[in-house]
């Protein structure tokens, strides 16, 4: 049996555009590792915060 793709970029963008279509702001939790470009001020317990409101994304594309 052929191995099946990822479902989790499907399911990201199915709650993202839930979030949008019900006027909530959606929120990324993103772990943070040695390997992460981030601002270290907004780094919290290893994890940063990211709003992904469609005004603060433009243009974003999510692919899989």
């Amino acid at each position: 049996m052929a191995k099946s793709a990822s479902t989790k970029p499907y399911l990201v963008r199915a709650i993202y555009e839930w979030c949008v279509a019900e006027q909530f702001t959606p929120y990324l939790l993103v772990k943070v590792d040695q390997n992460t470009l981030a601002p270290k001020a907004f780094i919290k317990d290893g994890k940063i915060l990211l709003n992904l409101s469609p005004e603060s994304i433009k243009d974003l594309l999510m692919g899989g």
